[in-house]
């Protein structure tokens, strides 16, 4: 007997697999076991009651001889059941067909994830809900109205003009409850919507339901969306009224569409396989997984190996032999690993029927036949002789270029596009006391935060822009140092050179400060030391030599030593300026300046 504590998701399906699929991914949802029914066929469930079931999954295909009138005896059988089709690729039209006469949904196998699934049981649970409460519970109408998750609208059946929103339908569509109060139900519908006019809703019966279809509506920010309609003929505050469920199966849709184009991808592509495989130049094979016959190989072996399709199908033991001999344990190595893992990836050598070693790189995978049993390996075998060869002159190019710029004298970086740091040589790393470990993918202005205003940063960005090279020399406070910038720009970025000129700098300025005291000795020298010498010599002239007690002698003796304290006390203060000013010499360099 049913437990009617918990209701039950019924599955109608006769295969097995398909079955195991659809209940694991209900497993995964957050069912358990417990809680899943199989049928195998229509038959088998028309005594089972609808009020032990929460949803009814039924394989299309298992009504496919009169799919319209099975469906309306299932339908009034199970009248509060949801009813989801499950339908091959190929039905999908069928399926459609079917949700006019009722069907809540359908699933397309193999075209569904684990979200579909519960979105769909979510929507089909929802409107079940719904229509059981609508039915039980009159009394709790506006409630639920107003508290469903989906958005529902009251509108008069005459005018079309809105009664009622509730709250999803404000936050689906972006109205408020007056502007919606303010428009009908044409409002919503996009200018693309299939149907010319909304007949469809003006439904002559009370309590009368009707599935308006796939519609595009349209939100009040001009987005539009496919939406199920479905309209339920009532009364509301004494008129005529219908109440119209919207559910957005926009990505349902989507998806279908998709698919269809897939298929249509497919159809091409399978008719275009041959063609591919005979003209591709990877080897595309297949192999009995047991003893390694080959079933199938393309032409393109020919130049891979130098053996034709037919040589290595009729000896299998072609494609072991020209392995290199030092090569073979790994090949088999890795094959042995097949079962364990079901697919493998090796790079190996092969001796070519020409004579020429050739380097190839296969990847395959094992399956297993469902129906046989048998295990079978596919895979596809390229030869990247030349590419490997490539790889190596790239390399060593890189080795010595990377040599080269560890070797320069200059701090070295380049940045790509994004100005992502991809390289940075050692003296970059003396200079700035940086470990390029801790900086190299990171984006230079994270690593340099706060320089927008300096020239590091502005000579940077024009040169990305312009492609213009720019040099320069700035102070940079984070680091005590003077700086020689050069920025070139590359293909896909920048490089920059730079050079720690400091300790050049420190010797200008301090050249350029002697040249300032200098300047200031030579005017000294000029304006004031010329005035008390000339003072003493025109002295010494009016002394009295003849009559040494005259007594003018004693006065101009005053005047003299007057004018010799002023160019003594001169003299001080050039010697202070030399030695202030690191000027080599002193004393004697500002004797010598006085002297000149």
């Amino acid at each position: 007997m049913l437990n009617k504590l918990r209701k039950k998701i019924l599955i109608v399906e006769d295969n097995n697999d398909d079955f195991s699929i659809l209940s694991q991914q209900l497993l995964d949802i957050g069912y358990s076991g417990n809680d899943i029914l199989k049928f195998n066929s229509i038959s088998d469930i028309l005594s089972v009651p609808d009020e032990a079931l929460e949803v009814i999954f039924i394989n299309l295909s298992l009504i496919d001889l009169n799919p319209v009138i099975t469906f309306r005896q299932l339908q009034k059988i199970f009248v509060r059941v949801p009813l989801i089709l499950i339908a091959r690729p190929r039905s999908v039209k069928a399926a459609l067909s079917l949700l006019q006469e009722g069907a809540e949904d359908y699933l397309v196998k193999g075209a569904y994830d684990n979200i579909s699934l519960q979105n769909t049981l979510q929507s089909a649970i929802a409107r079940k809900h719904f229509y059981n409460t609508l039915d039980n519970a009159r009394t709790d109408y506006l409630q639920l109205f107003e508290d469903s998750p989906m958005p529902m609208f009251i509108y008069d059946s005459t005018t079309l003009r809105f009664l009622a929103v509730n709250a999803a339908a404000m936050d689906t569509y972006g109205y408020t409850r007056e502007e919606f109060l303010a428009m009908d139900v044409m409002g919503i519908r996009a200018p693309d919507d299939a149907y010319t006019q909304m007949e469809t809703i003006k439904l002559p019966a009370i309590n009368s339901f009707y599935n308006s279809g796939r519609r595009r509506l349209v939100k009040k920010d001009g987005n539009s969306f496919y939406a199920q309609v479905y309209i339920h003929n009532t009364r509301f505050e004494g008129r005529r009224a219908g109440v119209m469920l919207a559910f957005d199966i926009d990505k349902k849709v989507l998806m279908e569409k998709k698919n269809e184009e897939l298929n249509e991808v497919i159809r091409q592509q399978n008719e275009q396989f041959d063609s591919v495989l005979s003209a591709t130049e990877e080897v595309i094979w297949s192999c009995d997984a047991a003893d390694y016959t080959v079933l199938f190989i393309n032409e393109a072996c020919f130049q891979v190996y130098g053996y034709t399709p037919g040589e290595i199908i009729n000896d299998k033991d072609i494609l072991t032999n020209i392995v290199h001999p030092a090569d073979r344990k790994l090949v088999a190595d890795t094959f042995n690993l097949l079962p364990i893992v079901s697919k493998v990836s090796v790079e190996y050598r092969i001796n070519h029927r020409d004579g020429s070693l050739k380097t190839l790189v296969t990847r395959a995978v094992m399956k297993k036949n469902k129906k046989t049993g048998e295990r079978v390996i596919t895979g596809i075998t390229l030869d990247v002789t030349q590419l490997r060869a490539i790889e190596n002159k790239l390399r060593d190019n890189v080795k010595e270029m990377s040599a080269i710029l560890e070797s320069i004298a200059e701090g070295f970086y380049a940045v790509d596009a994004d100005w992502k740091l991809t390289y940075i040589n050692k003296e970059f790393e003396r200079i700035l006391d940086i470990k390029r470990a801790d900086i190299v993918d990171h984006d230079l202005w994270d690593v340099f935060p706060g320089f927008e205003d300096k020239e590091f940063y502005k000579a940077q960005q024009r040169a990305m822009i312009s492609e213009q090279a720019a040099s320069f020399e700035e102070y940079y406070p984070e680091f005590e140092k003077w700086l020689y910038v050069n920025v070139q720009p590359a293909k896909a970025g920048l490089t920059v050179y730079l050079r720690d000129i400091t300790d050049e700098k420190k010797k200008l300025l301090k050249i350029e400060a002697q040249n300032e005291v200098l300047k200031e000795i030579a005017w000294l020298q000029s304006h004031k030391v010329r005035g008390p010498v000339a003072s003493i010599l025109g002295l010494a002239q009016l002394f009295n030599y003849t009559d040494p007690s005259d007594p003018m002698n004693q006065e101009i003796l005053e005047g003299i030593k007057f004018a010799s304290t002023g160019l003594d006390n001169i003299i001080r203060e050039v010697v202070e300026k030399t030695q202030n000013s690191g000027l080599p010499g002193g004393e004697q360099a500002a004797a010598n300046e006085i002297k000149a």
